[in-house]
């Protein structure tokens, strides 16, 4: 037995929402709250898919972030989390070497942003700049549905689409013994 991924639920359950839920719902708020599901369940399913791996970019662009301005101030010590990064790991402990990078940046931020030091609006311009790029990044970011009659692993043909129940179609499927067509 195949054990489908969350990829697939989410895609299903916004499918779902799309096609059968959506057209039946006439009040303004419910619609609105739809909305909501909708982007949250899209956002789910981009953390399983481009997200993570706009997270990885994001947090070795702060590291090395990092290191430049600590450079600047003298520093030497490295970030808190500068070790390999687990890519098998999934999103939420990608998320929490963001938070911990993110906070670290803070810290040094704070001790140079009283310097008059030429480097300093330069470095404090890309800290700004890092700490949106996550978002916009994946903003945009598309996901691919999982199409209710394939497996999400396989390309959509026309053998695993739903065919309509007509004259010839049903012929065709007791004349092969139930098999599809």
């Amino acid at each position: 037995m195949k054990i489908n991924s969350t990829a697939r639920y989410v895609s299903l359950a916004l499918q779902a929402l799309n096609e059968d839920i959506l057209p039946e719902i006439s009040s303004q708020k419910a619609k609105e709250s739809l909305s909501l599901v909708r982007m949250a369940l899209t956002e789910v399913l981009k953390r399983e898919g481009p997200a993570i791996d706009q997270l990885i970019e994001t947090i070795n662009t702060g590291r090395q972030l990092y290191s430049q301005i600590a450079e600047a101030l003298g520093d030497v010590e490295p970030p808190g989390d500068s070790g390999p990064i687990d890519y098998a790991a999934g999103f939420d402990p990608l998320a929490e070497i963001y938070a911990r990078l993110s906070q670290d940046l803070d810290l040094l931020l704070a001790r140079l942003s009283p310097r008059t030091d030429p480097q300093v609006e330069s470095l404090m311009r890309t800290a700004a700049e890092w700490e949106v790029d996550y978002m916009l990044a994946t903003q945009n970011s598309e996901v691919e549905p999982v199409n209710k009659f394939n497996c999400g692993d396989q390309k959509s043909s026309k053998e695993n689409q739903p065919q309509k129940l007509n004259k010839e179609y049903l012929q065709a499927f007791l004349a092969i013994g139930g098999k599809r067509v």
